[in-house]
């Protein structure tokens, strides 16, 4: 379909379809500081996707991988993580 006029958009039609799916994920995490009112927590996080049709072909729009990290405070009255 050609779009050559203003307004005119390219539409897409998606089904569902039979798919594979599998992976793997992990976190690591270790205390930074260490102090009389809480710890100073840093991570980092990772994980792997594979996906594929059962009809043949990859699955659209499936990151293959990400990786993070984020920093952390963790006491008795509070936990709280920003990644």
């Amino acid at each position: 379909m050609q779009c050559s006029r203003p307004g005119d958009f390219r539409e897409l039609f998606y089904t569902q379809g039979g798919a594979r799916f599998w992976g793997i994920e992990g976190k690591v995490a270790k205390s930074l500081l260490q102090t009389d009112a809480g710890t100073v927590v840093g991570d980092i996080h990772a994980d792997y996707v594979r996906a594929t049709l059962k009809a043949g072909g990859d699955v659209p729009l499936i990151p293959p991988y990400r990786v993070g990290g984020g920093i952390g405070w963790q006491s008795t009255m509070i936990d709280a993580m920003c990644m």
